[in-house]
Formats: structure tokens, C-alpha cells, sequence
């Protein structure tokens, strides 16, 4: 949802400290994974709006550099190529709006259900389907425009 590694882990950072200091407050209405999405998702929108879009990167993709292992050529150049068409993805994802973001982050990475992404995002599961509807029609036109890139 926030398009790079560190904005990332300074967004975990604030999650756990959230989740922590808010336990006492958890009511059980919903699963407790339910809750902690819904403070992360509310961690990484508010930090979404704070920042200038243009800030996203193509170059921090959030993949930590090898660990010294020793690839052959081609397993490595497949490793680079596949780590490129990430960064892209994931630069294009951090440009959608908001809501198409996190629905899309939550559908295709972390695989949830329409029901739970609506839980999660306190929104109608109708909006969520055409939050993920657009977002991939948004994303496939970007990515179409970035094919070279490809």
C-alpha cells in the first residue's frame, strides 16, 4: 500500500505500537486479525495522504539485496528481472487511490475475502468489488504504459 520498504517498516512500527496501546480497548466485536488490519490500513491511508505522490520510487522496492548466496547467471538475471517487474508493481499500486490500493494490496497479497477487506476497511462489499474492479483497470493501464519497462 505504501510502495516502498521503508515507508513500510515505519508503518509496522506504528501498527504494533497502535496495537499495543489500544488491546485494553478491543471489544471482540470482530476477529482480532480483522482489528489489526483495520489499524494498519488506517496507519498506511493516513500516511498515504501525508505524502506527495510524486515520492513514490521505482527505485526502492523493498527487496532486501541478496545474502551472499551464489546464483548461477541466468537464476540471477531471472532474480533482477523479477524483482524490476515488483518495483513496477509495486510504484503503480502506491499511485492508485486510496481505497483501490488497500483493496487490491489486501486481495491479491494477503489473499482475504471481499467480506473480510470490507471489515477491515469499514466498507459496503459492493465498494470494495468496484474499488478492485478499478484498481485493476487503473493498474493494467499503467502497466501497459510501462510495457518497455517490463
Amino acid at each position: 500500500m505504501l510502495g516502498n520498504r521503508n515507508d513500510a517498516e515505519e508503518a509496522v512500527q506504528d501498527v504494533f505500537m497502535r496495537v499495543y496501546s489500544s488491546l485494553k480497548d478491543f471489544r471482540g466485536d470482530s476477529s482480532l486479525s480483522t482489528w489489526i488490519w483495520r489499524i494498519t490500513a488506517n496507519v498506511c491511508l493516513t500516511r498515504r495522504k501525508k505524502r506527495d505522490p510524486a515520492g513514490v520510487s521505482l527505485d526502492d522496492s523493498g527487496i532486501d539485496p541478496p545474502d551472499g548466496r551464489v546464483e548461477d547467471s541466468s537464476r540471477q538475471e531471472k532474480s533482477v528481472y523479477a524483482s524490476e517487474r515488483r518495483k513496477i508493481l509495486d510504484a503503480c499500486i502506491a499511485l492508485l487511490p486510496p481505497n483501490e490500493s488497500a483493496v487490491v494490496t489486501l486481495f491479491y497479497f494477503e489473499e482475504l475475502s471481499y467480506e473480510e477487506i470490507s471489515d477491515i476497511l469499514r466498507l459496503p462489499v459492493g465498494t470494495v468489488s468496484t474499488a478492485l474492479h478499478r484498481g485493476r483497470q487503473r493498474l493494467a493501464e499503467m502497466l501497459r504504459e510501462r510495457k518497455d519497462e517490463l
